[in-house]
């Protein structure tokens, strides 16, 4: 997909034999407890995780790996002018 700044690595065909899962575990938000005063479960992607392998429908080597967006990335949904703006 092409961007101002060329083309986008986060926008690819999963890897041959993964599925189209993508995983981190920073996903799982936790700061000294807190996130267990906030409404929506922070930890609720590693739970559908774990339990997709406990039910052995998926393991590590199908989940492909997310990568963080670079700005050239972002630049495919976000004018520069709103990203300088969050900086």
């Amino acid at each position: 997909m092409a961007c101002e700044g060329g083309l986008t690595e986060l926008y690819k065909d999963p890897p041959l034999g993964c599925w189209p899962i993508v995983y981190s575990p920073d996903y799982n938000i936790t700061f000294m407890g807190l996130e267990k005063l906030h409404p929506f479960d922070a930890g609720k992607w590693g739970k559908v995780i774990n339990f997709l392998k406990e039910e052995k429908l998926i393991a590590d080597d199908l989940i492909v790996q997310a990568q963080e967006a670079t700005d050239e990335d972002l630049l495919v949904v976000h004018t520069r002018r709103y990203l300088n703006k969050l900086k």
